[in-house]
Order: C-alpha cells, then sequence, then structure tokens
C-alpha cells in the first residue's frame, strides 16, 4: 500500500452542490506541465465520481452525494489507481434523514 500525500479542504464546512478548495503537496511529476489535469475522485458507495480540479484546485462537490464519502486526487478522469493517485484521501461526512434528504 502507497501513502500519498495528505489532502484537506480550506473550507470548514463543505456540502453538496458547493465549491471547495483542496489543499496538497502534489509530486512534482503531477504538476510538471501546466496542462497536467488533475481530478477530484470521490468514493460514494461503490461509484467513483471523476471531477476536474480547477487551476486553483478549487471543483464543485457532486449534489448526489451523501453519507461517508473519500476522496482523492489524481490524474485519470476514468481510474483511480495507486499510479494514478497524487494526494488523499480524505474523508467528507454529508448526514442525511431517513427520507434521504441532506440534513444541512
Amino acid at each position: 500500500m502507497a501513502a500519498f500525500p495528505s489532502l484537506s479542504t480550506a473550507e470548514s464546512k463543505v456540502l453538496p452542490g458547493s465549491s471547495v478548495t483542496f489543499k496538497f503537496d502534489a509530486p512534482a511529476t503531477a504538476t510538471a506541465s501546466s496542462s497536467s489535469q488533475l481530478y477530484a475522485v470521490f468514493f460514494t458507495g461503490l461509484d467513483k465520481i471523476f471531477v476536474p480540479l480547477q487551476a486553483d484546485r478549487k471543483v464543485t462537490v457532486p449534489k448526489q452525494l451523501l453519507g461517508t464519502v473519500y476522496v482523492v486526487v489524481g490524474t485519470s478522469a476514468t481510474k483511480a489507481d495507486d499510479a494514478d493517485i497524487v494526494a488523499g484521501p480524505t474523508m467528507l461526512q454529508f448526514e442525511f434523514d431517513s427520507q434521504g434528504k441532506l440534513i444541512a
């Protein structure tokens, strides 16, 4: 198992649909070119949702997320293997009620 640089959010409260800025130290190989696209990968249940990071490391959190969600930053838009991950994971918690509605 590989150890990756830590990943955190600049915001104290993160909600689905909101903008979040990720803080991490990316290895030189991930930022060697300004055209290198990074992705936030949200692990929710058995699914992975890939969202491109903006140059300022901001991303909009997918609106459909509920419960415990793990996030890594990677270089691929389709897979999140050790070879692709550059930071993380971090955990986000989105509480919801018995009706499946977000508790803000």
